[in-house]
């Protein structure tokens, strides 16, 4: 922050800085930083290394940190957004719609979502994490409960096809706890950083395609 010490309206301006405090705690740069790294060695995993293979389990529970981090970041972008009308978020908050109806629309995107990799519980993470937007301890209690509850059933459905123990690696998500309750909420990378974001995605999947199957 830069205050004007000038002592006179008519002569050169002078300044001097105060510096900022710096927050502790992790930014939304460095967040989305891990979950590329994360998802990175994830797909690899699928792409080279067995599943069954301990390598390949530990590296899909180091993978397991990525969807709720996005998750996280996407209710954060709702609030910090010049551009709110880009996120389905915005049905919620709008008064253009009855509750019931908000309620329908809701269900019809985790119906979409079911096609995904991560299904309905991605768009309630996105919600859990939107309510409680001003209480992180709130926020980290309703994900974990419904994480559980995604695991449970995850692991009922595979214990009834004779395989209790193939996703357990499931388990990973909890692992992104302590990164979400250290947040800080400051965002620094700019624009560069948001679209390696943006063309990293596609261009490391391209890349292990063509490795994979050359």
């Amino acid at each position: 922050m830069a205050i004007d010490i000038s002592k006179r309206p008519d002569g050169p301006i002078r300044k001097f800085t105060i510096p900022q405090k710096r927050k502790p705690g992790i930014t939304s740069d460095l967040l989305k930083l891990i979950a590329i790294i994360a998802m990175t060695v994830d797909h690899i995993a699928w792409a080279f290394v067995p599943f069954g293979s301990i390598a390949g389990q530990l590296m899909h529970v180091i993978g397991r940190l990525t969807a709720p981090i996005m998750c996280f970041m996407v209710a954060e972008g709702y609030y910090k957004t010049r551009n709110v009308k880009k996120y389905a978020l915005v049905v919620r908050d709008s008064p253009k719609y009855e509750p019931t109806v908000k309620n329908m629309i809701i269900l019809v995107i985790c119906l979409i979502s079911m096609v995904g990799d991560w299904g309905a519980v991605a768009v309630i993470w996105i919600l859990i994490f939107s309510a409680c937007r001003f209480d992180r301890k709130r926020q980290m209690k309703n994900f974990c409960a419904v994480s559980a509850l995604y695991i449970l059933l995850d692991f009922i459905y595979c214990a009834a096809m004779g395989q209790w123990y193939h996703d357990l690696f499931q388990l990973g998500v909890f692992l992104a706890v302590p990164l979400l309750m250290s947040y800080n909420g400051v965002r620094k990378g700019g624009k560069a950083y948001k679209w390696l974001f943006y063309i990293y995605y596609p261009a490391h999947l391209a890349l292990l395609a063509v490795l994979r199957y050359m």
